[in-house]
């Protein structure tokens, strides 16, 4: 009976972030790229701006020099939710990036590129303005490949914080009185973690929510809640910094 009420609230979970994520900023847009995928694909093999960077395995003195390439679609610009792609050798990604502005991104040259990971998050600094993107969906194609070993949710459709399609002991958010979130939930069985969150950039009220990295959660209208305290260190100390957890530089005064 347990695992029977488990599955039952699975399923409703499962109806209930469809449902509004068909009415969101990021299904619009994701789906109005998603015919210009293979296309722009091409295009960022041809035109993708290079960045490179030296990488210390395990902080030792002999460097690996790692290269990239990165191109961001101009189509729909005006919006959270963009088009991109990240080539590093033979791993490919094109992605529904998260921004926190709906303000177009200018054409993209290598001195904005400041960090890139093996996630394709991607962060810049354009004319000293700080910019993260969030690669919060792989786009797969018969031309574009999977990413994640077939295991991930794509094109559009909405999993859980590890880009799984949920289940019945995925984590999610703990919803307050006014709908924004006020815990994080591992699983049935396990304790909530109670904490205050602060929401930028939209109500936080979608159920639909991607977890790009620790403690930071983005939900399907472009909303970007972050765990106060954790926001709190990060403005008060955090300076050159651009992975996809500076984001929540974003925010600060």
């Amino acid at each position: 009976m347990f695992y029977l009420k488990l599955a039952f609230t699975a399923a409703i979970t499962v109806l209930s972030l469809a449902i509004m994520a068909s009415a969101s900023e990021f299904d619009r847009q994701c789906r109005k790229l998603l015919p210009e995928a293979d296309s722009f694909y091409d295009r960022c093999q041809k035109e993708g701006v290079p960045f490179g960077r030296t990488f210390h395995p395990s902080g030792g003195t002999r460097g690996e020099h790692e290269s990239y390439r990165v191109l961001f679609s101009d189509s729909f610009q005006d919006s959270q939710f963009v088009m991109g792609c990240v080539l590093i050798g033979r791993f490919r990604m094109v992605s529904i990036y998260y921004k926190t502005s709906k303000e177009p991104l200018p054409p993209l040259k290598p001195e904005y590129i400041q960090a890139v990971d093996f996630q394709g998050n991607v962060g810049l600094n354009i004319d000293g303005k700080r910019r993260i993107l969030l690669a919060v969906e792989q786009i797969v194609t018969d031309k574009i490949p999977e990413r994640y070993g077939g295991s991930a949710v794509r094109n559009c459709e909405i999993g859980d914080f590890n880009r799984l399609k949920p289940h019945p002991n995925s984590a999610w958010l703990e919803r307050g009185p006014d709908g924004r979130p006020s815990g994080f939930c591992y699983g049935y069985g396990v304790p909530c973690d109670i904490a205050q969150y602060a929401v930028f950039f939209g109500s936080g009220r979608n159920l639909a929510v991607f977890m790009p990295t620790y403690k930071l959660f983005v939900d399907a209208d472009g909303a970007l809640m972050v765990e106060q305290s954790y926001r709190e260190n990060a403005c008060a100390g955090w300076l050159e910094v651009y992975g996809p957890e500076a984001i929540v530089l974003e925010t600060c005064p």
